[in-house]
């Protein structure tokens, strides 16, 4: 993975919703809901806003500069799982706006987390509810078999 590469988010296939400092993500194809920590809930904020790896990589060492080698290795950690998980995909270009980059706020935001020490983000999987999840109450409707029908795999 290139520092450099941007990412968004797969929203043909995932939502997502940041309640106080925890980020939980569904999958919708595959049923399985996520949770992020309060570090891995600001790298997928700064993904939202076009920001690259390289300048996630690059705010954190700003703040935590003694775990420099730890925060490259575990940001691209993170990063890869969540591109296995299906839930970034790469994206074909950035966009600047009047020339200034997207999500400098956001920029900011980690260059200051609140936290004495470096610890790497962290991405819970949880599948106890991916049946049901998978449901499809609305378009999967039949007189024969009821009201939802699974999806046939």
């Amino acid at each position: 993975m290139n520092a450099n590469t941007h990412f968004k988010i797969n929203s043909s296939q995932v939502v997502h919703e940041t309640i106080d400092d925890e980020t939980i993500l569904l999958n919708l194809e595959t049923g399985c809901y996520f949770s992020l920590d309060f570090l891995g809930g600001m790298i997928w904020e700064s993904i939202e806003a076009e920001i690259c790896v390289s300048q996630i990589i690059e705010a954190l060492k700003n703040q935590f500069q003694d775990q420099e080698s730890e925060i490259d290795s575990s940001v691209a950690h993170f990063i890869t799982e969540l591109i296995e998980e299906e839930l970034l995909v790469q994206k074909e270009k950035s966009s600047e706006v009047d020339g200034m980059q997207p999500g400098e706020d956001l920029i900011n935001k980690l260059k200051n987390i609140n936290q004495s020490s470096y610890g790497p983000p962290t991405l819970n999987k949880y599948t106890d509810m991916q049946d049901i999840l998978r449901l499809d109450p609305i378009h999967d409707v039949d007189e024969s078999t009821g009201w939802p029908k699974a999806k046939s795999e």
